[in-house]
């Protein structure tokens, strides 16, 4: 199911310090679509799989002290709102080609351990894991981000509800992408969502259509 996606709306003050953030050069934060974008790649030794031979899908970094530095810079900005919630998204290039459906597989095993990997991070730096779930992006590129986005409370019932907050910035945000409201007219509130997003697939549940086991070894 398609999930209601509420930006985050900065005020001039957190404008600044999220300037201050970006300047240390790790992420900049887009105000367009309250994501924050990684400037360099993260820093992940790479993996390989070739017809040959494959690496294992571990998870580990080039420089622990330069990924902790990141993911600081991102729990810093998290820090900087109220109800808001953290999607780490991994973008995934549409062009992309794989050899077969295991290497998909083993693709997607090895992003989703280094998403889960990063919420781990980010959980002893302060973001609630309540807070935090990861997403698949299909876009014309690779590589994550992070999107702060108004939370957004569902009853049993399915219904979405928003909090006083998130149903303000919504408006804010409508009032904005309208201009100035003439004389006389009425405004409506509206949200966005993001295209071509989809909930992470289960890397279990991929490797099992595959016949491969987690960790990179085949039954």
């Amino acid at each position: 199911d398609s999930e209601e996606e509420v930006p985050i709306l900065v005020n001039v003050a957190t404008s600044r310090k999220l300037a201050r953030i970006a300047h240390r050069g790790r992420v900049r934060f887009d105000q367009q679509t309250s994501c924050a974008m990684v400037v360099a790649e993260i820093p992940f030794i790479p993996r390989r799989y070739g017809v040959d031979a494959l690496d294992a899908t571990a998870v580990q970094a080039k420089d622990p002290s330069e990924l902790n530095g990141l993911l600081q810079d991102v729990a810093q900005i998290y820090g900087l709102f109220t109800n808001c919630c953290l999607h780490v998204c991994m973008y995934r290039n549409r062009q992309k080609r794989y050899l077969n459906e295991r290497h998909e597989a083993w693709w997607l095993q090895l992003m989703s351990l280094r998403a889960e990997h990063m919420m781990n991070e980010l959980a002893t730096m302060g973001v609630p894991a309540a807070d935090m779930r990861a997403k698949l992006v299909d876009d014309d590129k690779d590589g994550f981000h992070f999107a702060f986005l108004v939370k957004v409370e569902r009853r049993a019932s399915g219904k979405t509800v928003h909090s006083l907050s998130s149903i303000a910035s919504a408006h804010r945000l409508a009032m904005k992408k309208q201009g100035p409201k003439k004389r006389g007219s009425r405004s409506s509130m509206s949200t966005t969502s993001t295209k071509g997003t989809k909930e992470m697939p289960s890397f279990e549940a991929c490797l099992k259509k595959v016949g491969m086991l987690p960790g990179g070894g085949t039954s």
